[in-house]
């Protein structure tokens, strides 16, 4: 859990954001603040995240990075199992980019926002302030090639979304991404935890290692919160 200071910090950055109209701050929930400031803050270096289904990971994922981007000059790889995950991270990365000023202000010249959002297949956004973003996915067909030229550009800051899913050989190489970064390099795993043996070992072998912070935000904290109902967790 954050304390007041944290949550603080994190939600003066939230009301940049607009969810369904609103200001994030006002939408988002306690568990959703902790992720969000987690990303941004990176008090430690390596994080897990356990986070339960529907539960707006993804959408927090992407307000992250729209603040390590936009506002710390930073560049992010932002890497999943399949090409239609690693869209809905850019997808929304895209749409809130019209948030406020200080992000789609940092779009080179020549870049139109609405363009942006009619280009579905867009898998890197280089910002005016050096800062920038690459997603990738390590589903069946892509080459190795394209993980190392992702790779070979490196990233001070790595996030997997649905870790579990991408197999023990391709995380294995997404790791290399910080490699030369040095201690202020970040490296986060967040998913659901399906599997805890070969080729999908890493994910559980990461929650038993000292060196992650871990968070886990499980069906109940759900409930509490709202995002789901009673009904639908007893179905």
């Amino acid at each position: 859990m954050l304390d007041n200071i944290q949550r603080e910090k994190a939600v003066k950055l939230l009301k940049l954001f607009k969810i369904d109209g609103e200001p994030a701050d006002k939408k988002a929930t306690e568990g959703q603040i902790e992720v969000f400031y987690n990303l941004i803050w990176q008090e430690s270096k390596r994080l897990e995240i356990i986070i339960s289904t529907q539960y707006g990971k993804s959408l927090f994922t992407a307000l992250a990075c729209l603040i390590i981007t936009c506002v710390q000059d930073k560049l992010v790889a932002v890497i999943a199992p399949t090409n239609d995950k690693a869209k809905i991270i850019m997808r929304y990365f895209i749409e809130h980019l019209g948030d406020h000023p200080i992000f789609y202000s940092q779009l080179e010249t020549n870049t139109k926002l609405e363009r942006l959002r009619q280009e579905e297949s867009k898998e890197r956004i280089i910002l005016r302030n050096g800062g920038g973003i690459f997603v990738l996915s390590v589903q069946a067909g892509n080459t190795r090639k394209q993980i190392e030229a992702v790779m070979g550009a490196g990233a001070q800051i790595v996030i997997q979304d649905e870790s579990c899913l991408i197999p023990d050989e391709a995380e294995s190489t997404i790791f290399r991404m910080i490699a030369g970064r040095g201690e202020e390099a970040f490296y986060a795993k967040i998913g659901n935890p399906f599997y805890s043996e070969k080729p999908y070992s890493h994910f559980f072998k990461s929650w038993r290692d000292d060196s992650y912070k871990k968070i886990i935000i499980d069906y109940q904290q759900g409930l509490k919160e709202g995002r789901y109902t009673e009904t639908f967790i007893e179905e």
